[in-house]
């Protein structure tokens, strides 16, 4: 327990807390739609017998499975949670959970859960190419799909260069690519005017994508930006010795890296052997990833940016935003760790999924169809821990975005210090508008 009017996590909130917030409509209340109890009483008595079936396709294996297990790990709270309040609208939820696999798993995952299982929901992927892949499955099963892991600008476009050709039943509750990168831009301008930057990206589409981005809006806000170095090493490659050689006789005065899962803490471990730390400022996802790892955030990343990013410990503050406080302390009771953000991102889609079924059965007056319930996601605002999604026209979930410098912030492996928010209206293109060429209009 911290002093009055400290931003404290862990062991305060707890199951009965969060029931006492969501009430009767477990996880969801707290989001969108607050049903009445007569109303609550009806659509429950024509709810089906069996269960609702929600499964989550997400890494469990291999080199990024920190970007997927905490999001299995999440579910396992949450699930048990609206169960114990009697289901979504008097239905019990069963949970099924995937490993992700290679993308040609993820194809026969999909259809195994389309096909055979019937699921009603899927939640997931980590990888873009895994979402860009199930998702015409889920969308030709009548599935909901939720994206919430993945960056991936294109998952909810039923044509692939045309993002007016929106899919009906996919969505996407995490902040794409674009506002990721165009978020880092804004926070080196601020932090560092006229700043060095070298790049160093894994070498495949995400990393390609962000430094695109990142140059293209860092020079509309601050045009005196130099750019010193671009460098590419292969995806979860062992050792970044020749990188960082030549990213210290490029002498930047930011490193700007989009490593995820074990890159990101290898990349970190070999720069501080190096002492590159004292030599230029590193911006990148680090703490998230010490914390999968159960590592505290080295000293000397302390004063670093993190890459901006939705669900940081502190953002919102939860002191006046309960629902950040009391995610971060059911994992925490649980796990003893920094709940990862992608824990809070699998929470939000959670969320939304409930709130758009009783968005869907207030309008409807019974338990909604799949029909249904993809269109209850159209203009759907639902409170989570990230803060507010709302969901656009186009499928997309777009939900606030902080940037700050890392400091340590007992008992969690990070905090985030000198926190300013990013509008989302400033780093996300409007509906039915290519990012890249909104981003030439500015």
């Amino acid at each position: 327990m911290g002093k009055k009017g400290e931003q404290v996590h862990g062991g305060e909130w707890g199951r009965r807390d969060f029931l006492k917030l969501v009430g009767a409509g477990a996880a969801v209340t707290a989001g969108n739609v607050a049903l009445s109890g007569s109303l609550r009483q009806a659509v429950a008595q024509t709810a089906p017998k069996e269960p609702y079936k929600i499964a989550i396709v997400a890494f469990t294996t291999g080199p990024a499975t920190s970007y997927g297990l905490p999001g299995h790990e999440m579910l396992d709270i949450l699930v048990p949670l609206t169960n114990g309040k009697g289901g979504i609208l008097g239905r019990k939820v069963e949970l099924s959970k995937y490993d992700e696999g290679a993308v040609a798993n993820v194809v026969e995952t999909f259809k195994k859960l389309t096909k055979q299982d019937k699921v009603d929901a899927i939640l997931g992927c980590s990888s873009s190419a895994s979402a860009l892949a199930g998702a015409p499955i889920a969308e030709e099963a009548k599935t909901i799909f939720i994206n919430c892991l993945a960056r991936t600008h294109k998952v909810t476009w039923a044509k692939e260069d045309d993002p007016t050709q929106i899919r009906k039943y996919v969505f996407k509750s995490i902040n794409d690519t674009y506002t990721h990168a165009a978020s880092a831009a804004l926070a080196v301008a601020k932090f560092y005017p006229k700043a060095k930057v070298a790049h160093i990206h894994p070498d495949y589409a995400y990393g390609h994508e962000i430094h695109e981005v990142f140059n293209k809006v860092i020079k509309k806000v601050d045009p005196k930006v130099e750019f010193v170095a671009d460098l590419w090493p292969k995806l979860f490659a062992p050792d970044f010795s020749p990188h960082i050689t030549k990213l210290l006789a490029a002498k930047p005065t930011v490193i700007f890296n989009s490593f995820w899962g074990g890159d990101s803490t290898r990349f970190t471990d070999q720069c501080i052997q190096k002492g590159v730390m004292s030599k230029a400022k590193v911006l990148g996802d680090h703490g998230e990833f010490y914390s999968v790892e159960k590592r505290t955030l080295p000293k000397e990343l302390i004063g670093h940016p993190p890459f901006p990013v939705e669900g940081l410990p502190g953002t919102p503050d939860p002191r006046r935003w309960p629902l950040n406080k009391i995610a971060f302390d059911l994992y925490f009771n649980k796990h003893k760790n920094t709940p990862p953000v992608a824990a809070s991102f699998t929470a939000a889609a959670y969320y939304s999924l409930v709130a758009a079924i009783e968005k869907a059965a207030s309008l409807v007056g019974s338990w909604p169809n799949n029909d249904q319930i993809a269109a209850a996601f159209k203009g759907l605002a639902v409170a989570t821990p990230l803060g507010w999604h709302v969901y656009r026209e186009d499928n997309r979930g777009v939900s606030p975005k902080w940037a700050g410098l890392y400091k340590m912030q007992p008992p969690f492996s990070y905090g985030i210090d000198q926190i300013f928010h990013l509008p989302i209206e400033e780093i996300t293109a409007p509906v039915g508008v290519d990012p890249l060429k909104w981003v030439d209009t500015w």
